[in-house]
């Protein structure tokens, strides 16, 4: 469709996100969700399904949340109620989800016998006691478990279901996945964000149209070719070609980067010594072993302490965890 317009005409097109920003929109990015109840059990006030993504929407997010669960896998030890590989997808739930479950096992006589792992994507609080395992679209009956230990983060506006403890730096993990993409796109269009391509002088309607389809095709695969035009009533600015972005010049895409991993690594407190993270100096970080007992205390031992208080709850020693020592950790 070829939109006509009168020679001495100009026109402006302006380009915006004609999108309010309230106060619901803050909290549908920070994973909250408003739904009704269910007869057996309560929903949950998080989005699982966008937590889940979460934990992979940036390297950072995802790394910290992989090295809190395997620092603390390295410290459990492992026994006859509760092993090492049941453990490690526990604490992974609970780093993503603010909440954790592990079915328990009795014999006849009521004692325990094993804590088995139960997947917090799927579960939900019984409003009569236990828990129950739920298809997400809700198209089979929940399975209902009566005997469950659940490891939850506080949360004040209720205390059904834990709190994940990151949810402020969400929309900085949504910022770095949507910097990522942009660069994608970026690089797949030609290293260049679009561009006004301005003719001018005589030209045919079959010269202009040969423009277009070259332009087409010089995305993606096609970057490096090459346009040659021949107008034969032309000066040297006939043609110009005029940026509308450059995102390479203002180096935005890495301030962006840079920024948003702050704000995960300030919410997750790993030291970025052992993120795979470069130093921004020439001194570095400094050595692994000074930051790993100020991260083991103030970080790892609180959980591991809460942790511990669940064995008077189940009257055996499941949750043992092996003492800080700098000797061997170094």
């Amino acid at each position: 469709m070829t939109n006509k317009r009168k020679e001495d005409e100009g026109q402006i097109i302006t380009f915006g996100i004609n999108e309010e920003i309230t106060e619901k929109n803050i909290y549908e990015m920070l994973g909250f969700q408003w739904d009704g109840g269910h007869e057996l059990y309560y929903r949950q006030p998080y989005n699982y399904w966008k937590l889940h993504l979460a934990s992979m929407g940036a390297a950072l997010h995802e790394t910290s949340l992989n090295f809190k669960t395997r620092f603390a896998t390295s410290y459990f030890e492992s026994n006859s109620y509760l092993r090492k590989s049941e453990f490690k997808k526990f604490f992974y739930d609970y780093m993503i989800f603010g909440h954790a479950y592990l079915a328990i096992n009795k014999a006849r006589l009521g004692n325990v016998l094993s804590l088995s792992h139960l997947p917090s994507f799927y579960m939900r609080v019984g409003k009569q006691g236990g828990a129950y395992l739920v298809n997400p679209a809700e198209l089979n009956e929940p399975m209902y478990f009566p005997d469950v230990l659940i490891q939850k983060n506080y949360d004040p506006s209720q205390t059904i279901y834990g709190k994940p403890d990151y949810l402020s730096a969400l929309p900085s993990v949504s910022l770095n996945q949507n910097a990522t993409a942009f660069r994608i796109r970026y690089y797949k269009n030609g290293s260049h964000a679009g561009f006004i391509l301005s003719v001018s002088g005589k030209i045919s309607d079959g010269l202009f149209d040969d423009i277009k389809k070259a332009l087409r095709q010089s995305k993606g695969d096609g970057n490096f070719q090459n346009l040659l035009i021949n107008m034969p009533e032309g000066n040297k600015d006939s043609v110009q070609l005029i940026p509308i972005a450059d995102i390479g010049a203002k180096d935005e895409f890495n301030l962006i980067k840079r920024a948003t991993d702050r704000d995960i690594n300030a919410i997750h407190r790993v030291p970025p010594i052992f993120m795979g993270i470069a130093p921004e100096n020439a001194g570095g970080f400094g050595k692994p072993e000074e930051y790993l007992e100020t991260f083991y205390n103030n970080e790892m031992l609180p959980i591991f302490s809460e942790l511990e208080d669940l064995n008077a709850d189940l009257g055996v020693k499941a949750f043992v965890f092996r003492e800080y020592s700098k000797k061997e950790d170094i």
